[in-house]
């Protein structure tokens, strides 16, 4: 079976920090950084979407370190578009504290901490989302170590 492997918009060099671009734009110039240990997938359209990791955030991070950014390549566009989190590495989430957690109220500047290694599954309904579980990284205190928190992600903002 013959396969097509492209490169697309990587440098081919390991170790390369990420360009986030404005939130929620697509552009020829974003792309994530270099990475391991992040969870994605393939959505209906074939987009693909990351979420964390550890590695390389923005050139204007100090370090490596746990990740908490949320990326969409486009197959339409060809253009990466860096949707919500920070564009620095080993920042502590933020959780929701003006609405009880049983409520599931969502609130734009609720964000998971940084992390690694989270279970990650799509939902296909209508008003698309996805699920994020565990993982190993920061907490709301900016406390580092396993999670077991579960968040759910609507694409706007």
């Amino acid at each position: 079976m013959d396969v097509d492997l492209r490169r697309r918009r990587a440098t081919g060099l390991a170790n390369q920090t990420g360009v986030y671009g404005t939130a929620q734009a697509a552009a020829a110039t974003n792309v994530p950084g270099s990475r391991w240990s992040m969870s994605g997938f393939s959505d209906a359209s074939g987009n693909l979407w990351l979420f964390g990791g550890w590695g390389y955030a923005s050139s204007l991070a100090q370090n490596t370190g746990y990740l908490n950014d949320v990326w969409e390549y486009q197959q339409s566009s060809k253009q990466w578009i860096w949707w919500k989190g920070s564009s620095d590495v080993n920042q502590a989430g933020s959780y929701p504290t003006q609405f009880s957690v049983s409520l599931g109220v969502p609130f734009v500047l609720n964000t998971p901490g940084s992390r690694r290694g989270v279970a990650f599954w799509p939902q296909q309904d209508p008003g698309f989302y996805f699920w994020v579980f565990g993982g190993e990284g920061y907490d709301a205190t900016g406390a580092s170590g396993y999670m077991n928190d579960t968040w759910n992600y609507l694409p706007f903002p």
